[in-house]
């Protein structure tokens, strides 16, 4: 029966996003491992897993709405830019191309991508539909990536201290000021579903009890790819009834929520589960062993009691989402959930939960229809939390001390850190030069989600084992191989250094070294600066290289 019932998981798990049933090798992500071979290079292998993500049909997006003439290697290589500004720090945005003969300011990498004129350029010409973009992420992460089946949801702060009207302040926040994002995690830390929070301008729902179940929606929708926007598009209650609960209510059918009172009424409150008591503060002797690392496996996810549906996702949220009204909509999607509760949410219910409890104890309310319990833990405060997967019927042990706690918080605090872990890796080799305009720290936030979820791919597809840090270094060690100009290196005006005409018009750097202020429409293609091509071309070269 265990077999058979482990299978129905993982061929409905595969049934749902239309692949084969996985190998026992990876059970997320990748149908086959493949290694790398020793004549595949790990730097193009990096810059292909994040093309997956950031695809063509962005690029051609941004081509297409660009302010002026631009081409797709033209946004490679201010993209890579953008991602190095963030892995190479100086002070300000003009030293990296600054000249400097002592070696303290100027960065070779970046003059070899693009010049800073140039960069001014493409930044202030990118427009773009937020909308779209969004979207086409949305649809690239979830068309090559398959969630664990543990996800939680939480939000996002990405620091933004420019002017913008739905720019929030999250107190307790590492940037709580910023642009607030909704993301869904799973327990690798890939991202695998998101939206950015725009007030009244959000096409999502803001409200707290609909904010989880359209995040867990999105894991059975149907993919289709979105439609690119027009010209024009581009920009500069179905809850539970709540029942009253008093503490001197006995009669029997006035509340949905109750406790236990009878073993026959206890075998059926939630799956899979054995209960001990209501209130309870020290261990039983028949209490089942903890875990030691409080893990769940796929095992965990079974249901093996009389139901017919198998549910293959648990969902973890904090209390920011969770509310019986939460609890009741992603009842309705088939899922497990595990959600934290605050003390103010549907405070009626659980009054008869915080009378009177000691620290270290723990009370219960079981639903009978849908199956699910509220359980309320004193510890440094009361914490609350609903749930259709675990309870408080049984304890785990908890850190050096031992200290027992109710199962259902051990789940919650396993899993609660997915998205932390997403925004730890997002804010690695973060570029913290300020921008003025929120669509541009939107775009670069985009990109780097892109990047995160690229290194999670990579890791698990080619089996490599690499930092954040190190998969940024791959990703711009190949964007220069390809995109860069080559090293001026030559003694002689020869080679790769020669002299083209250019669409736009310059001073010349040679001219500008004797404080004489003359333009040019001539430039060297090896060096990237202007030139007047009959005697200062040569002279620069004679003198510099």
């Amino acid at each position: 029966m265990y077999e058979n019932r482990l299978a129905q998981v993982r061929t409905q798990i595969d049934r749902e996003y239309g692949g084969e049933e996985s190998s026992s090798a990876t059970d997320v992500g990748m149908d086959e491992p493949h290694t790398c071979g020793p004549e595949e290079d790990p730097a193009g292998l990096a810059f292909e897993c994040l093309k997956l993500f950031w695809s063509d049909d962005i690029m051609d997006h941004l081509v297409k709405h660009a302010d002026g003439p631009m081409t797709a290697d033209c946004l490679w290589k201010y993209l890579i830019v953008l991602l190095a500004l963030g892995y190479l720090k100086l002070p300000a945005m003009s030293h990296y191309w600054q000249e400097d003969d002592d070696g303290l300011c100027g960065v070779e990498y970046f003059k070899r991508m693009m010049s800073g004129r140039e960069y001014s350029r493409v930044r202030g010409s990118i427009h773009y539909s937020y909308d779209y973009l969004q979207e086409m992420l949305n649809y690239n992460f979830k068309e090559h990536w398959s969630p664990s089946p543990v996800l939680a949801i939480d939000e996002c702060m990405v620091l933004f201290e420019g002017r913008c009207s739905f720019r929030q302040h999250v107190r307790g926040k590492p940037h709580a000021t910023g642009l607030k994002f909704y993301v869904m995690a799973d327990h690798t830390g890939f991202n695998y579903a998101f939206w950015l929070y725009k007030g009244s301008q959000s096409t999502e729902s803001n409200k707290q009890k609909d904010l989880a179940a359209d995040l867990v929606q999105t894991l059975f929708a149907s993919r289709t790819k979105p439609e690119p926007p027009g010209d024009d598009c581009i920009s500069t209650e179905a809850s539970l009834q709540q029942s009253v609960i008093h503490e001197d209510q006995t009669e029997e059918g006035e509340s949905e929520y109750f406790f236990p009172t009878s073993d026959d009424d206890e075998r059926e409150l939630l799956p899979n589960h054995s209960w001990s008591g209501s209130d309870t503060e020290e261990e039983d002797d028949d209490l089942p062993q903890p875990r030691s690392d409080h893990a769940l496996s796929l095992e965990d996810l079974e249901m093996l009691g009389e139901e017919e549906t198998i549910r293959p996702y648990l969902i973890i949220a904090d209390s920011y989402f969770g509310s019986v009204e939460a609890a009741s909509r992603l009842e309705d999607l088939g899922v497990y959930y595990c959600l934290a509760m605050r003390k103010n949410t549907n405070a009626a219910i659980k009054k008869p939960l915080y009378t009177g409890l000691k620290k270290g104890q723990w009370r219960t309310l079981y639903q009978s229809s849908p199956r699910q319990a509220i359980c309320v833990f004193h510890d440094k405060a009361h914490c609350s939390f609903i749930s259709n997967f675990r309870g408080g019927e049984r304890g785990i042990r908890r850190g050096k001390a031992q200290d027992l706690i109710p199962e259902v918080v051990g789940v919650y605090n396993k899993y609660m850190n997915c998205v932390d872990m997403f925004d730890y890796s997002l804010g690695m080799n973060w570029n913290t030069h300020r921008s003025q305009k929120w669509t541009q720290t939107f775009l670069y936030t985009l990109l780097k989600m892109a990047v995160t979820n690229a290194w999670h791919y990579y890791s698990k597809r080619y089996g490599k084992t690499c930092s954040t840090s190190q998969f940024h270094e791959l990703i711009l060690r190949h964007g220069l191989k390809v995109y860069g100009n080559p090293t001026c290196s030559n003694t002689s005006p020869s080679g790769d250094h020669c002299i083209v005409w250019s669409d736009k018009t310059g001073k010349c750097k040679c001219c500008r070294s004797v404080k004489k202020n003359s333009s040019t429409s001539f430039r060297c293609e090896g060096c990237q600066v202007f030139l007047h091509p009959k005697n200062c071309f040569a002279k620069y070269h004679n003198v510099h290289h």
